[in-house]
């Protein structure tokens, strides 16, 4: 029954509902604590209320006489997936914590309860679910902030980029977007495309820049059976696609001058002509270009034509980079993720606040293309419901720790322990493992964050960490990168577990890593013989 009531409904991660008995001291220790408690100690009135519980964290008996701990767990997390689970145990039973963990238990306390330790483990898992909750709230944001087309955007400069887009959308003009690569000038015009009276025609997007320029004119204008070596039919180019419709011509400013003077004619005239042909076509499709690098720049320097120019740029419309629009990251964020989500069958739901920091501190030299490929990177290395900081590509947090030049408050030693130590292990590209430090290497600039390895481990184990940056492992020769700390950190666990017989709290402790964390590496190397 309840022992707890509070005087206003409590939120969902505020329900606590115990299947493993505390004692007078622990009830003492969370009477201020926002919590609902409702205790269950029979085993099958447990089992049967976990098929309909409502609470946003469980502590469950693992040692519940004819009820199985393992199918109680399994049972919660069917009725709520989000619930988070803190099983109880015996010392004694490192085979059920580790199960429990690969099952998806978020922590594990040990009988007899060490009060401080128990409530520490249920305060965290009453955050988690609070943040789990808070990415609810973001997603229902996330529609709300559809502003034009599906755009999601809460700043003000993409406020006013769509107020100008639906303005240019209803009229039939050119328009000219320009902004860096990756901003998301083909989805604005698609978004005016879908917007204006020609919605109901075809959208058709072509990247000038990656047409080769001897067939540009063949692409957009089409061609006649015979108008060159290996024309064998007649080909009906995008313009002619485009009748009715839009014609997006992404990066305008890599095409030549001399089909940027058939451009010219064709949208001024309305009027094409197929290469090799003889006969004009009227087509009648409103062309938006976009352009990543300054055309005004360009036509001073004789690279573009100027009448083409002030043709294409009737209405311009400048989309800002993403470090001008910092607030629109956690709703994009957001919205990648669960996207991600669903495309790989991932179970990731929410960004932990350390990650999301990282990712507002980060400039993001490409733009939302780089922030939807961070999301979608760590939705793949995440193993949880959460993408934690470590997820993150290295070369975001290497910018948002000295990118920013400390704008956004981050520094290495904010970093957990954990993560200094293992930042890059899964990406080959961005981590190189070195003669006794652990460098990780950005990508674009000379940015690298280095963890002295002699920080929470032995002096043995620092030898073999030595001897394998430097190659003289010998049963890791020739494996990929990735295959070769793998190896190094099974190993590293092993021999922290038996120096500690099989111990996993001592051992995450001398390793420097939280025990939930090695709990779920034990399950994920499948090592054996370990000890809570």
């Amino acid at each position: 029954m309840p022992i707890r009531v509070l005087n206003d409904p409590p939120r969902p991660e505020g329900r606590l509902f115990l299947t493993s008995g505390f004692g007078e001291d622990f009830y003492a220790a969370v009477k201020e604590l926002p919590l609902y408690i409702e205790e269950e100690l029979d085993p099958a009135r447990a089992l049967a209320r976990a098929h309909e519980q409502t609470c946003g964290v469980a502590v469950i008996g693992m040692n519940m006489g004819k009820v199985n701990g393992l199918a109680l767990l399994d049972a919660m997390l069917a009725a709520d997936p989000d619930v988070q689970v803190i099983i109880s145990t015996h010392e004694t039973s490192p085979k059920v914590i580790v199960e429990a963990m690969r099952r998806g238990a978020f922590d594990y306390v040990i009988e007899p309860h060490d009060v401080p330790e128990a409530v520490s483990a249920i305060m965290r898992a009453v955050a988690r679910r609070k943040l789990i909750e808070k990415a609810r709230a973001m997603r229902q944001s996330v529609e709300r902030s559809r502003i034009f087309g599906g755009i999601v955007a809460a700043s003000e400069a993409m406020r006013r980029v769509c107020m100008e887009a639906r303005k240019a959308a209803a009229a039939s003009c050119p328009v000219l977007l320009l902004g860096e690569s990756g901003t998301g000038k083909e989805l604005l015009a698609r978004a005016i495309h879908d917007s204006s009276p020609r919605a109901g025609g075809p959208f058709v997007a072509v990247n000038c820049a990656a047409i080769p320029g001897s067939l540009l004119e063949s692409e957009l204008f089409g061609h006649e059976k015979g108008a060159f070596t290996g024309a064998e039919a007649r080909h009906v180019g995008l313009f002619e696609s485009a009748h009715g419709g839009t014609l997006f011509l992404d990066e305008i400013g890599a095409t030549a001058p001399n089909f940027q003077a058939r451009l010219l004619r064709a949208i001024e005239t309305g009027v094409i002509r197929r290469v090799g042909g003889e006969c004009d076509i009227r087509i009648d499709a409103r062309v938006v270009s976009a352009a990543n690098t300054p055309l005004e720049r360009m036509v001073r320097e004789g690279r573009f034509r100027k009448d083409l120019f002030y043709r294409l740029n009737l209405v311009t419309i400048l989309v800002p980079p993403m470090r001008e629009r910092r607030e629109d990251i956690p709703l994009l964020a957001q919205y990648f993720l669960d996207r991600a989500a669903v495309e790989t069958g991932g179970k990731t739901v929410a960004i932990s606040p350390e990650a999301m920091r990282a990712l507002e501190g980060y400039d993001f030299p490409g733009n939302v293309r780089e922030l939807r490929n961070a999301i979608e990177r760590a939705v793949i290395m995440s193993r949880g419901k959460i993408i934690d900081i470590e997820d993150l590509p290295p070369t975001v947090l290497c910018r948002a720790i000295r990118g920013t030049g400390g704008s956004s408050g981050w520094r290495l030693g904010n970093l957990p322990k954990r993560t200094r130590h293992g930042l890059g292990k899964a990406d080959e590209s961005a981590g190189a493992v070195a003669g006794g430090a652990r460098t990780i290497a950005g990508a674009e600039d000379d940015c690298a964050i280095t963890a002295d390895p002699n920080e929470g481990g032995t002096k043995e184990d620092m030898a073999r960490h030595n001897e394998a940056g430097s190659g003289r492992e010998t049963d890791g020769r020739g494996l990929p990168l990735a295959e070769r700390v793998r190896a190094f950190e099974r190993r590293l666990i092993e021999d922290a577990l038996a120096r500690h017989g099989g111990n996993v709290s001592a051992a995450a402790r001398e390793l420097g890593i939280e025990r939930t964390t090695l709990a779920k590496k034990i399950a994920r190397l499948g090592i054996s013989g370990c000890g809570a």
